[in-house]
């Protein structure tokens, strides 16, 4: 689906949010690209995933969210060598790690 296909209050109803699957909680998945056309062999410019709820967000939305924030930072810890027992998932998750404005 393409921005000019997209009517106002039409995205939560789109072939592009209802044809991937829910991963829960009311929660979906998908990608938005930037292309250079509607035509079929089109170049990708960059895609960004993203998560979508159809309904409201609770707490345990914004607690899934924070858990997979500390793990995908967890990672890049991992992966620039720091020490593993210096990580602190559950200050990631909570916003108050002493390492936040680390850069890594």
């Amino acid at each position: 689906m393409f921005c000019d296909e997209i009517q106002e209050q039409e995205l939560e109803h789109s072939r592009a949010i209802r044809a991937n699957n829910e991963i829960g909680h009311n929660e979906y998945r998908f990608d938005i690209s930037l292309v250079d056309g509607k035509f079929e062999h089109r170049n990708v410019y960059v895609t960004i995933e993203v998560d979508f709820w159809i309904y409201g967000v609770d707490l345990e939305h914004l607690n899934l969210k924070s858990m997979d924030t500390a793990d995908f930072c967890k990672s890049l810890w991992e992966a620039a060598g720091r020490d593993t027992r210096e990580y602190n998932g559950k200050a990631i998750e909570l916003g108050r790690s002493i390492h936040s404005d680390v850069e890594i």
